[in-house]
């Protein structure tokens, strides 16, 4: 638990989602407090049980993060596990980034976001910290799958 800082996304979920539906007192406090519980309880777990996240400075990580993960997608190729589970629902969720459903573009939005993040954090082949992120993509990429599907077939053709 101590390091799953993508967490912190949910407040940011939550008051991209609800900004401007309700009164902006009841917003921020309410967006704020949310904040402040998932950061405190991040902060509390990683000094009750430490060892959670790298003691190695964020300037020396992002660097050799990003060489790792390189290096493993070029070693991988196009068996590369996050090129295969993101490659589909990525495709399908960029239209959706400048839909009108804000629930759909800010979960895609947090989505994309948050695989810059893992690229640059964690060891971006081992996709079961990418999850999330996964999950975040699925409404605007189902969305577009739906629309896909079921659109009519064009009957002016005539058949054999």
């Amino acid at each position: 638990m101590t390091n799953k800082y993508d967490l912190i996304f949910l407040p940011a979920l939550y008051g991209a989602y609800t900004f401007g539906r309700v009164a902006w007192l009841r917003w921020g406090l309410t967006t704020g407090a949310l904040s402040a519980a998932t950061v405190g309880t991040l902060l509390v777990l990683s000094q009750v049980f430490p060892g959670g996240f790298s003691s190695e400075p964020i300037t020396q990580l992002i660097p050799r993060m990003l060489d790792h993960n390189w290096k493993a997608f070029l070693e991988l190729g196009v068996s590369h596990p996050p090129l295969l589970i993101f490659l589909l629902p990525a495709a399908l969720a960029i239209p959706r980034l400048f839909s009108r459903d804000r629930l759909v573009w800010t979960s895609a939005g947090l989505g994309f976001a948050l695989i810059v993040i893992h690229i640059l954090l964690v060891k971006f082949h081992e996709v079961r910290n990418q999850l999330p992120a996964l999950v975040l993509l699925l409404p605007a990429a189902l969305f577009n799958l739906r629309a896909f599907l079921e659109r009519p077939s064009d009957e002016s053709t005539p058949g054999p």
